[in-house]
């Protein structure tokens, strides 16, 4: 750029070369500064994942010559900053260049015109042991400290840390050691490698070479859960291969999933509530052991939930720094299967959520699989990214499976292919097809497939099915997912179509308490309502009330609720749930002791044709009115009259009310004490019995000198009063006996009144004349 200006400068007296230049230079910075789009491309690449003892460079360009336009490559921490960098410098000394097998291999690939995308490999192999008696793990020479380590559990219960044998990479013979993704110096290691990997390659983007990167940790360099180790198959076997244990049961993780939990349910007697469970904190949750129904039950739902969590955290963190070094960088997911037998375990159905914010997602497909629909899937529910199947060669399946996997998988969206094990396909003579694939597929402009049809399927029916075979040949026993697909499908007449994800597990809701008329003080025995109040997915609920822990109720809202008759502070909680949403809301109510009346007597006496009602008050404060309820049983009460209260006092006030039209037998009577802001309480419950002839038989009637009163009057009497006219009592005795003497009294009518030793008053007119 320098000797084009300097040659403007000397030709100024040449007006038409120096435009020319001039334009030259123009162009130049225009084509540096616009971005790559290589979506716009297809590729075909080769895989290298870099283990094992090969010549690498002949394979760049066998590859390049049949047509392939990518190399795709594993850079593993281990070969960089791991055991594998020390036997290398031990070797060939501490200048040895640890860099220097994917140095050699991107300039190899750069100068046959290919692009690049690298796959950056945070687990790796390490000096640890065979030995049985390291079952669970030791703290390694790369720093993988013991209680950090993946660990294992199989179906038959038992436990060891995650370990495979690695063969070689570079000539070292290693053990493939990972820690939990759940670990902060997991995470670490990975922000760390990636921004060493992109100091190195970085400026792979600037010349619209690098295609993408992705974050892969697992033995089969995928990033995922692993699914089983081997490590102890050499002196004493157990059965955790691949398909009889499940990971990550780690310290790290178990800490991570309780503080998941904490965040979703926020209260333990939500999780109780949904779990059926009894824990009394969250500490004492652990995950779910595998079974065969590990993920099915709400407890195993938690467990994959959060599995799924961790995968897009650990992606997030990933994309992060890449992007913050630079934005332009193609940042993608990558996972061995998302939809098979193998996904469950490896947690993979959820891909949709755990690659939403990356660029793309690479997958690896079994050979036997319909690409078809693996791609449709792709597609459908990470529209507009980066779609790459990593497509294996199996010499017994031949080169023509092969090249359907690839051929299927361009037709259905993907802009990517690459191949794995391609020393292996072109030793079997495959050059010739690989050129035709090339030529027909790679200068074709990429074209997003139209969707003929659209279908769904939920993510707990793909769980509880333990995921697809999608055998094309025979699927009506396949999972849902796949028949729903091949429906649309054949609908559509073969074409592409839509098959989305349905996350039925997460679903969102929130809880409220609200009280009335008021919660925020009320006086003791009073009444409450308790209302609760749902927003978001509410379909469905159940509920739950507990006052301090203790169960009061199961619907929405309760109703006439007693508050305590002892001062304090009292929580009541509702828990509702369905489905992904269960919450837990509180309200505290604090009971005080201060009553809106101080009541000192309450008292009901019954008259000739009425019971007369007497009450009296010592101190009003803010006291509205006081209603008079009637009940014969106590079950259901009326109201059967109201006097105004007086408001405010601290002297005592005498209060009277009469209820004219009694019941026949019991007559049971209360105060309802009602204050200004509608808060209120009750006094105690008085009764009066009329016409009962067991508890008050005398003779005789009319009488003249003295009233006979009868054993089973005196049995149960505890005081007897005559009343005159004017409601005036004129005679009183605590002790009654047999005769009552009279003759002192005026002639006329007076109501003989007896309080039974159970409070019970009744009462009979007599009529004394001479």
């Amino acid at each position: 750029m320098q000797k084009m200006l300097q040659t403007i400068r000397a030709n100024r007296s040449n007006p038409v070369l120096a435009k020319k230049l001039f334009l030259t230079i123009i162009f130049l910075n225009v084509i540096s500064f616009c971005p790559k789009v290589h979506a716009q491309q297809r590729y075909l690449g080769l895989s290298l994942v870099n283990e094992g003892n090969w010549n690498s460079m002949k394979v760049i360009e066998q590859a390049h010559a049949v047509g392939c336009n990518a190399v795709f490559l594993s850079m593993q921490w281990g070969m960089v900053e791991g055991y594998i960098s020390r036997v290398l410098k031990q070797q060939y000394g501490e200048d040895y260049n640890v860099w220097q097998m994917y140095d050699d291999q991107i300039a190899k690939a750069r100068s046959l015109g290919m692009k690049i995308g690298i796959n950056i490999a945070v687990s790796t192999g390490d000096n640890v042991t065979h030995s049985y008696s390291d079952r669970y793990g030791i703290n390694t020479g790369d720093g993988w400290l013991k209680e950090e380590r993946i660990l294992n559990v199989g179906y038959d219960g038992s436990e060891a840390v995650f370990q495979k044998y690695g063969g070689q990479i570079n000539g070292v013979n290693v053990q493939f050691v990972m820690t939990s993704l759940a670990a902060q110096s997991t995470r670490d290691r990975i922000v760390a490698f990636t921004n060493k990997v992109l100091q190195r390659y970085g400026h792979l983007q600037d010349t619209g070479e690098l295609l993408y990167i992705d974050l892969i940790y697992t033995r089969n360099g995928e990033g995922e859960f692993e699914l089983g180790t081997d490590k102890y198959h050499y002196e004493q076997p157990t059965n955790l291969r691949d398909n009889a244990s499940l990971s990550d049961y780690s310290q790290p993780m178990v800490r991570g999933y309780r503080a998941w939990l904490t965040a979703k349910y926020e209260k333990i007697q939500s999780l109780n509530f949904v779990w059926g469970t009894n824990y009394r904190s969250f500490n004492e949750v652990s995950p779910k052991r595998p079974s065969p129904t590990t993920f099915t039950q709400p407890d195993g739902t938690d467990w994959y939930l959060y599995r799924a969590q961790v995968l897009k955290e650990v992606n997030t963190i990933f994309k992060n720094t890449v992007k913050g070094i630079d934005s332009r960088i193609k940042v993608i997911t990558h996972h061995g299967s998302v939809f098979d037998k193998l996904s469950l375990g490896r947690t993979t159905f959820s891909f949709n959520e755990i690659a939403s914010e990356m660029d793309g997602i690479k997958i690896n497909d079994d050979y036997l699989y319909d690409h078809r629909f693996a791609i449709d899937l792709l597609r459908s529910n990470l529209p507009g990214k980066l779609y790459i199947n990593e497509a294996g060669f199996n010499a017994s399946l031949g080169i023509a499976n092969f090249i359907a996997y690839a051929t299927e998988s361009y037709t259905h969206g993907a802009q990517m292919v690459s191949c794995m094990f391609f020393e292996n396909l072109l030793s079997a003579g495959g050059g010739p097809a690989v050129r035709e694939l090339a030529d027909t597929w790679v200068n074709q402009p990429v074209t997003t497939p139209t969707p003929g049809n659209q279908d769904s399927f939920t993510l707990s029916g793909i769980i509880q099915q333990n995921g697809c075979v999608t055998n094309r040949d025979s699927y009506s026993g396949d999972c849902d997912a796949y028949k729903t697909w091949m429906a649309a499908r054949n609908t559509a007449s073969g074409a592409p179509v839509n098959i989305l994800i349905n996350n039925d597990l997460k679903v969102d809701c929130q809880l409220s308490i609200t009280g009335s008329p008021s919660v925020n003080n009320p006086r003791i025995g009073t009444m409450i309502n308790l209302s609760s109040a749902c927003t978001g997915d509410c379909s469905g609920l159940t509920y739950r009330w507990e006052l301090n822990g203790n169960p009061i109720g199961t619907t929405a809202n309760l109703t006439d609720v007693k508050v305590s008759s002892t001062p304090g502070t009292y929580t009541y909680s509702v828990t509702a749930g369905q489905g992904g949403c269960v919450k837990t809301s509180d309200v505290v109510v604090t009971v005080t002791d201060v009553l809106p009346v101080t009541l000192i007597a309450f008292k009901a006496a019954a008259r000739e044709n009425h019971v007369s009602l007497n009450w009296s008050t010592a101190e009003e404060t803010n006291s509205s009115h006081f209603e008079i309820q009637r009940s014969a049983s106590g079950d259901s009460w009326h109201i059967v009259g109201k006097v105004e209260a007086a408001n405010a006092s601290r002297e005592r006030i005498d209060y009277e009310a009469m209820d004219n039209a009694p019941l026949i037998g019991s007559n049971l009577y209360r105060l309802r004490m009602v204050d200004h802001d509608s808060t209120f309480s009750y006094s105690k419950i008085a009764r009066v019995v009329f016409d009962s002839p067991n508890l008050l038989s005398f003779y005789p009637n009319p009488a003249a000198d003295r009233l006979q009163l009868t054993e089973t009057v005196l049995k149960n009497a505890a005081s007897v009063e005559l009343v005159d006219q004017s409601g005036k009592t004129v005679l009183k005795t605590s002790k009654p006996g047999p005769v009552i003497s009279i003759g002192h009294l005026p002639a006329g009518m007076y109501v003989l009144q007896i309080t039974g030793r159970d409070d019970i008053i009744t009462s009979r007119k007599v009529a004394i004349g001479r």
